[in-house]
């Protein structure tokens, strides 16, 4: 009986977790002056963190935003010669 309280009430608590902690390893990489790929890969972790929430409004905004950032570190790249 008592698993029956006490798993529901852990789903609860963890429900935004992953969106948390794709937020918080956004953040540390850009404080670490990381690379535009691994900025596009974590802006891209982030969106898929809130899809998999079900957060629609949150995954859309996110995924337009990584789909822009990721174009432009891929037109940086292609005029650089990479």
């Amino acid at each position: 009986m008592r698993h029956a309280i006490i798993l529901p009430l852990l789903a609860l608590c963890a429900c935004n977790s992953e969106s948390r902690n794709a937020t918080r390893e956004l953040e540390m990489i850009y404080k670490a002056n990381g690379s535009g790929d691994e900025k596009c890969a974590a802006k891209g972790k982030l969106a898929n963190a809130y899809l998999h929430e079900g957060n629609q409004k949150e995954y859309e905004n996110a995924k337009l935003t990584a789909d822009i950032y990721c174009q432009g570190v891929s037109l940086d790249k292609q005029a650089a010669g990479y």
